[in-house]
């Protein structure tokens, strides 16, 4: 339904529609203490304004035009004028109540609009970049980046990844899968990856799995990669 057809255009239904949008824009639902109009975000200026255009058109214009004595010229020309003023009055405010998050199907049937909701925000679709690691020693330190397979040349997440979460395990045997038990899990929010090398640990094996992630929608990191393996040294 577009936004020109939701207030009526033919004076019979244009009676009928600024009559009775009024009237209900007005009213206070039954058990409730707040008019429509407040509910669906209108101000009071705004439905005071909508209710002056209902009393002049209910007591002045629409009269003079339903007698055949008084319709002139000049009085068809000015009904014309006033359903096309009320079009650019009313509109904007359709498009207020259309987007409340209070409007329900007996508003949109009343005032003649479609509810506008809005979108969800929040991601649905799962990431699907592949990721890519690099790993470097300095001294004892193991640097591990990870890239998107859209960026070649720096470490950086994904779209729509605000993390990568690692599964890792120092030490033979390597894990067969990502449910093996000796696996911890870690979470980095960075695309780099700082791992202090223990003593101990010196000569073994790191083994991993990784994911880009996202810590507000889990349900759309992506699947895990294969297994990594870097020796300590």
């Amino acid at each position: 339904m577009s936004g020109t057809s939701r207030i009526p255009r033919t004076i019979p239904a244009f009676n009928t529609y600024i009559n009775s949008s009024d009237d209900y824009l007005q009213a206070t639902p039954s058990g409730g203490s707040t008019p429509n109009y407040q509910r669906l975000g209108l101000t009071n200026p705004q439905a005071t304004g909508w209710s002056d255009k209902r009393v002049y058109w209910r007591d002045t214009l629409y009269p003079l035009y339903s007698n055949v004595n008084t319709r002139t010229k000049t009085v068809n020309q000015n009904v014309k004028q006033f359903i096309k003023d009320c079009h650019t009055l009313g509109n904007p405010l359709l498009n207020i109540m259309a987007a409340s998050t209070n409007a329900t199907t007996d508003d949109a049937n009343a005032l003649n609009f479609m509810l506008l909701r809005k979108k969800p925000t929040h991601p649905t679709d799962p990431i699907t970049d592949d990721i890519a690691v690099g790993s470097t020693f300095k001294g004892t330190i193991l640097n591990i980046s990870f890239r998107s397979s859209h960026d070649t040349k720096r470490a950086s997440l994904a779209e729509g990844a605000d993390s990568v979460q690692l599964l890792y395990k120092i030490g033979d045997p390597a894990p067969t899968d990502i449910n093996d038990t000796g696996l911890k899990s870690q979470l980095i929010t960075k695309a780099t990856y700082k791992h202090a090398i223990d003593s101990n640990d010196s000569g073994k094996k790191l083994y991993f799995y990784v994911r880009w992630y996202n810590t507000k929608y889990p349900n759309i990191a992506n699947g895990w990669s294969k297994l990594y393996t870097i020796v300590l040294v």
